[in-house]
């Protein structure tokens, strides 16, 4: 994501790392103008040590900078954020900012036009914000409550039935196409382009696509053909990880962990390891068993630059994907 101004990077921040953050110190690692991943720490007065894939995926932009910002209501300077996340200095620092009381100024504007002693307002709706509701966004208070809107929820006797007949439905349906044709590649193409098609036409999203997504996310060849789609139509991520939070919530427990585990996917190709996380706790919680999960968490969790998952997804073909070559 691209963006221009400090106050569109503080309406994007929440919606890409899925909460509002408080009382947390950011890094954004940026090339330029885009946003390249992001990392949130709680904010204590002691030095932060970047995740290595921040570090790695800033030493391989062509412009390399960063933005600090702080969420917290305790005063702090310029050179007290600075110092707090020391190895951000080796970049460009296009700025630091400081968000408290709903409220936020730069620390590195001396301009009281610009940047006023009590702060900007944030509570203001700009177009950035119209931008993610528009595409179903809503980041949550806190993570905790991410957590718990990946937790199943109650569905009364009538939206069962649709669901889980409409789950029989396709998957029977799907078995018939499979036997019809001797490769199977051209067949997982088409449920697979039928889903992507929901989101790029603005589909109304229901049971049957609920159902679709279902089928394709419990596939490994139309799941990782999926993912591969993902990759080459960025600009329907926002939208399909929006679906994707939603769809865990509401499916069966049987399809929760390939749900999260897509969601994780797409969360991560955006450098959102918070949302990612998240969801993959929430995969590991239903199958701990389930191997793309448990890969992407090793990966995760020892710091693999989210550019090392794109990286992975590019070197095999969609073709390929649905062949079972990823």
């Amino acid at each position: 994501m691209n963006v221009s101004s400090p106050r569109q990077l503080l309406s994007a921040l929440p919606h890409l790392i899925g909460f509002h953050p408080s009382n947390s110190i950011v890094t954004v690692a940026m090339d330029d103008d885009e946003i390249l991943t992001i990392a949130r720490v709680d904010s204590k007065n002691e030095p932060i040590q970047l995740p290595t894939s921040v570090l790695a995926t800033l030493r391989q932009a062509a412009r390399p900078a960063t933005v600090l910002v702080a969420y917290r209501d305790e005063d702090i300077t310029l050179e007290q954020l600075t110092e707090l996340v020391p190895q951000a200095q080796e970049f460009q620092q296009l700025d630091a900012l400081w968000v408290r009381h709903s409220r936020w100024s730069s620390l590195m504007c001396d301009d009281l036009d610009c940047c006023p002693a009590e702060g900007n307002a944030l509570n203001e709706i700009t177009a950035t914000d119209l931008e993610f509701v528009v595409a179903g966004s809503a980041p949550f208070a806190s993570r905790e409550d991410l957590a718990g809107y990946l937790e199943s929820r109650r569905l009364d006797a009538k939206q069962l039935s649709l669901r889980d007949t409409a789950c029989e439905e396709i998957e029977q349906e799907f078995e018939k196409e499979r036997l019809k044709h001797e490769s199977k590649v051209p067949v997982r193409s088409d449920y697979v382009n039928r889903l992507m098609r929901v989101w790029s036409d603005e589909a109304k999203w229901d049971w049957q696509a609920h159902a679709l997504l279902v089928l394709v996310v419990s596939d490994i060849q139309m799941r990782d053909g999926f993912l591969r789609q993902m990759l080459d139509q960025p600009s329907l991520r926002l939208v399909i990880r929006t679906t994707l939070m939603s769809a865990v919530s509401q499916s069966h427990s049987d399809h929760v962990a390939p749900l999260a585990t897509a969601l994780a996917g797409c969360a991560w190709l955006d450098g959102n390891g918070a949302l990612a996380t998240v969801a993959l706790d929430r995969a590991l919680e239903v199958d701990s068993s389930y191997s793309l999960a448990r890969l992407l968490e090793r990966a995760i969790g020892h710091n693999v630059p989210p550019s090392v998952w794109t990286e992975s997804l590019e070197a095999v073909s969609y073709e390929e994907c649905l062949a079972g070559a990823a």
